[in-house]
């Protein structure tokens, strides 16, 4: 019974470092080859205090219908054996100001962003597997973040934002049973 248990663990580790996410990159591939690769698609990182590599300037993700697209900053992390296992979007308000000033405060800049991007990720992926309940009614709790999640190949994607700003980010995650 061992060898065909060692081979089901050789073959979910392959499919995990060949699982591609956001921005062309792999689930389970390592930090340097991560580095490089971004590097060579001119989208230059470096490194962050707790070992992951970050964007130094914007992304600017570009959505259907919007005359301007919307500045990210990308962040990828790695485990403990620096293979990649998470990427984050994160919302630049300083830079949306920059292009969006007409939508007014930094609220409805954060609104406006997170109901573009989870209509872009419906379109993209189809209808969510998860919704939190704070997505859905008016909350007095102004720091739970709705989330929203969908099924994408072999990763899980997340659209975390609180409802009064402050806070917009799309996580890429590998499904677990595929690793």
């Amino acid at each position: 019974m061992r060898p065909p248990l060692v081979l089901l663990l050789c073959l979910s580790a392959a499919t995990a470092s060949a699982q591609q996410t956001w921005g062309s990159v792999h689930f389970g591939q390592s930090r340097d080859s991560v580095q490089a690769q971004l590097n060579n698609q001119n989208l230059p990182v470096e490194s962050a205090p707790d070992g992951a590599l970050q964007t130094n300037s914007d992304y600017p993700l570009p959505l259907p219908g919007l005359p301007y697209p919307i500045p990210m900053m990308a962040n990828f992390h790695f485990d403990i054996n620096t293979k990649l296992d998470t990427v984050v979007l994160s919302l630049d308000v300083a830079a949306m100001r920059h292009d969006w000033s007409s939508l007014g405060s930094d609220e409805a800049l954060y609104t406006f962003a997170a109901n573009k991007l989870s209509f872009a990720l419906a379109g993209q992926y189809g209808a969510p597997i998860f919704s939190s309940s704070t997505c859905n009614v008016a909350t007095e709790d102004l720091t739970t973040p709705c989330t929203i999640q969908w099924h994408g190949t072999n990763q899980v994607i997340q659209l975390e934002s609180i409802p009064t700003g402050r806070h917009l980010r799309i996580r890429y995650l590998p499904l677990a049973g595929a690793l």
